[in-house]
């Protein structure tokens, strides 16, 4: 078997593309790309771009700086990570994130959901007859007959 496709994740919903997992974190099994992304970041010790992130995880350029975005503004509960911005000339910048710290999250509670209601009828259906009978033969105001 191909080790590329061995390492493939698919992604868990239909807007999440696949990524490679580097051979380094295989032992991780299918986390999701932020996590993989945390722990690979913990494991290079260094500060790394978004061009390292998509070379390692085979992901567009674009999807990295977002990983990266989530990672330093979302995952702060989980992921401890320094940011810094390295001044390239020109007006233009690169941003590195170094990984200090991974906790992993914990598993999302259920919702409080309470017990089902089960709908009972008022009336049972000669119930139901007896009331559309009694309102279809009741006087009605003003009537004199």
């Amino acid at each position: 078997m191909n080790k590329q496709n061995s390492n493939q994740i698919k992604g868990r919903q239909s807007n999440h593309g696949d990524f490679y997992l580097p051979v380094c974190l295989s032992h991780l099994g299918k986390p999701p790309l932020y996590m993989a992304v945390a722990y690979w970041g913990l494991l290079k010790k260094t500060p790394f771009t978004r061009d390292d992130l998509s070379t390692a995880f085979h992901i567009t350029v674009r999807r990295a700086a977002d990983v990266m975005t989530y990672i330093y503004s979302e995952r702060q509960n989980c992921i401890t990570s320094r940011k810094s911005l390295v001044s390239i000339g020109s007006g233009h910048s690169c941003l590195y994130l170094q990984i200090l710290a991974v906790i992993e999250p914990a598993p999302l509670r259920q919702a409080y959901q309470p017990p089902e209601r089960r709908r009972i009828s008022a009336y049972n259906k000669e119930g139901q007859q007896e009331l559309w009978h009694w309102l279809l033969t009741r006087p009605v105001k003003g009537d004199t007959e």
